[in-house]
């Protein structure tokens, strides 16, 4: 075989030598690898279904927040209304005097034998008898009782009440229906209120009797008032 000094037939038996050694190979799917990605899928799963869960638990969390706020809030607005609702209640039920209503003024109606006093006391008003009262007669002249009007008085030895008219008449007293305008009746009244007037005052002038509802109280006389009719 002729020689090339050049190199060229060295290389050349050089390549054809790599050609044949050169074998294609390809490897086979490794099992262990496998198995590696499956568990990183697993964990990759696990790890969102766990986040997955704690959104759900966040958003359980809120909404359960939520709904207990809602919760007291309707609670509040209840208690509120109720507390309302009692004050108003109290406010029209029992402060009737806030409200102010125009009622019709009762007109004062004359009172059978009654005169103005000059006394400062309080006028007396006798009811009237259930007796038809007969036709208006002329006012007569006071009597010397005038002055202790409106008084309870009797005589010494009598158990007869009298009450001395405003123009000093006496009035015999029915002791089962006399009523004062306190509600008292004659035997309820003190017997300090009963004053024993001297006899000679039998013969004053007599009015009708008195009975039923008497619209005032016996009058209270001081000494110096009842002093001059002891005698």
């Amino acid at each position: 075989m002729p020689i090339d000094f050049l190199g060229r037939n060295s290389t050349e038996s050089a390549d054809k030598k790599q050609t044949e050694e050169i074998k294609w190979h390809m490897p086979e799917p490794d099992q262990d690898s496998s198995e590696q990605v499956q568990k990183k899928v697993k964990q990759v799963k696990a790890i969102e279904e766990a986040k997955r869960r704690e959104v759900n638990l966040v958003e359980i969390f809120k909404r359960f927040i939520l709904k207990r706020r809602l919760m007291f809030l309707s609670i509040f607005a209840i208690i509120c209304l109720v507390i309302v609702g009692l004050l108003s209640y109290y406010y029209f039920t029992y402060q009737p005097s806030l409200f102010v209503t125009n009622q019709p003024v009762a007109s004062p109606q004359p009172s059978p034998l009654v005169r103005p006093s000059p006394s400062p006391t309080p006028s007396p008003v006798f009811s009237p008898s259930p007796s038809p009262s007969p036709a208006p007669k002329p006012l007569l002249p006071d009597t010397e009782l005038a002055p202790i009007r409106g008084s309870l008085v009797k005589f010494k030895d009598e158990d007869t009440l009298y009450l001395v008219e405003d123009n000093g008449e006496l009035r015999k007293v029915d002791i089962q229906s006399v009523i004062f305008e306190n509600g008292q009746k004659i035997d309820q009244v003190k017997s300090s209120l009963i004053y024993t007037i001297a006899d000679r005052y039998k013969n004053i002038r007599r009015g009708k009797d008195v009975y039923g509802q008497v619209d005032w109280d016996p009058r209270v006389l001081k000494f110096a008032e009842l002093s001059p009719f002891l005698q």
